[in-house]
Order: C-alpha cells, then sequence, then structure tokens
C-alpha cells in the first residue's frame, strides 16, 4: 500500500541493496520510495531493478487478490488480471530463486480460488492440486490414478529426482494397472 503522505524523492536507487528481504513501503527512505513509485510507473520488466522492488509491489498483488476482492463477477475480473500481471513478472524476475517459487506458489493458490482449472502434470504437486485431492478424499470422492500418482509422489523427495524420470513411464503405467485393479 502506497501511503501519499510519506515523503519520496526523484533520485532513483534502482539497486534497492536498502530494502530489507520483507520491505514495506513506510519502511523505505525516501529515495526507496521515490525509486518504487517509478517502478510503479515503469512496464515493470527491468532487469536491473533490485528484487526488494519487485516482491514489494507483489505483496500489494497478493493482499488484493487474497484479501481485497470485491465480491462476484467484478472481483473474479480484477482477480483474473493480478494472475495474469504475476505470470507476466515471472517471464522477467522468475529465475530469481526466491520470487519464483513464492510467485508460483501464489498463481496455484490464486488459481484455486478463483476456480481456474490447473492440470496435474507427473513432475508438478503444486498447491491447488493438493487441495483438490485432499477435498475429494475429504468428501469420499475417487482420485483418478493420474491424481493419485501425482499425490503419491509428492510423498518423496526421490520421486521427483532426475533418476525417476527415466522409469517414470512405466512406473505411472502399473501404478494405474494396480490402481484399477484396487479402485476401479
Amino acid at each position: 500500500a502506497v501511503d501519499p503522505t510519506l515523503a519520496f524523492s526523484g533520485q532513483a536507487d534502482w539497486r534497492g541493496e536498502g530494502l530489507g528481504y520483507w520491505p514495506r513501503y513506510a519502511g523505505l527512505n525516501d529515495r526507496e520510495r521515490g525509486t518504487f513509485l517509478a517502478f510503479l510507473n515503469s512496464e515493470r520488466r527491468a532487469a536491473t531493478v533490485g528484487i526488494g522492488y519487485v516482491f514489494l509491489y507483489f505483496y500489494g498483488l497478493e493482499y488484493r487478490l487474497l484479501r481485497g476482492l470485491a465480491a462476484g463477477e467484478e472481483g473474479r475480473t480484477e482477480g483474473l488480471r493480478i494472475l495474469s500481471e504475476v505470470a507476466r513478472l515471472q517471464q522477467h524476475y522468475g529465475s530469481h530463486g526466491s520470487f519464483g517459487s513464492y510467485s508460483q506458489k501464489f498463481l496455484a493458490a490464486g488459481r484455486f480460488k478463483l476456480g481456474v482449472p490447473g492440470d496435474v502434470t507427473d513432475n508438478d504437486w503444486s498447491l491447488a492440486p493438493h487441495i483438490k485431492a485432499a477435498q475429494m478424499v475429504m468428501r469420499h470422492q475417487a482420485l483418478s490414478a493420474d491424481l493419485a500418482f501425482a499425490w503419491a509422489q509428492a510423498l518423496t523427495d526421490e520421486a521427483r529426482s532426475t533418476t525417476w524420470d527415466v522409469v517414470r513411464p512405466e512406473i505411472k503405467t502399473r501404478f494405474g494397472q494396480l490402481y484399477a485393479q484396487r479402485f476401479g
């Protein structure tokens, strides 16, 4: 949230080296606030901007989606725009480890909240499919073999290793056969 009563400077500090790990607007100095405002007014894709400014912007989007959307179709439309913006930010800043991880998890949670379908891939066990599987189990609904296989893989780090990549298709086929025999 931008507080318009706080001073800002026109001298930019694009590297943002003084920003803490969880920056907040009120905690920025005048130069950092001015830089953040310039970042907001930009296309938000400069490779040289400090990742703290990207996170500060992301936190605002996160808050808006998770707590500040209007009810109904208007809120859903805004939520979809937020998801689109975060996906766009990932293209420019997703290689930064923390931002890539946080934004990916946020997109999964946001898609789930807005009811946007997401596919479960063999190597992906993000928040949305995990919640979907848990809800199905709580409702005593049958899981598809693909969803059950993805869940089973999530139980161990070894199943997500590259060693499994060679044998994964055979294991998945055999899992599907045994799953169908046992659960129909």
